[in-house]
C-alpha cells in the first residue's frame, strides 16, 4: 500500500509499506493492506512503517490525523522526524 506523510510545510515521505503502526488518539493502531476506509486522530508518538523483510522505519510524529482510503495511508502531522529511539514525552 502507499504511505504518505505530510506536514504543514511539505510532503516528507512517499513510499510503499506492508504495514503502518500509528499512535491513535484512542491507542495504538496498525493499518494493513485492504484496511477499511477511515479517518482518525493521532497523538504524538512513534510511527512505524514496515516493508517486506527490510528493517522497520520508526519516526516520531506530532499530533495530527490519518486517512486510509483504497490502500493509501495519508498521515497529516504537525511535525515528523526519523528516530531510532523513542523521545521522552513533553
Amino acid at each position: 500500500m502507499k504511505l504518505k506523510v505530510v506536514t504543514p510545510e511539505k510532503l516528507v515521505l512517499d513510499q510503499e509499506a506492508d504495514s503502518v503502526t500509528l499512535p491513535g488518539s484512542e491507542g495504538q493502531m496498525t493499518i494493513l493492506p485492504g484496511h477499511a476506509a477511515m479517518i482518525a486522530l493521532l497523538r504524538r508518538g512513534i510511527m512505524v512503517a514496515r516493508s517486506g523483510e527490510a528493517k522497520a522505519n520508526p519516526a516520531f510524529i506530532e499530533e495530527g490525523a490519518v486517512e486510509v482510503l483504497k490502500n493509501e495511508v495519508v498521515v497529516m502531522t504537525k511535525g515528523w522526524q526519523i528516530s531510532e529511539a523513542t523521545p521522552s514525552p513533553r
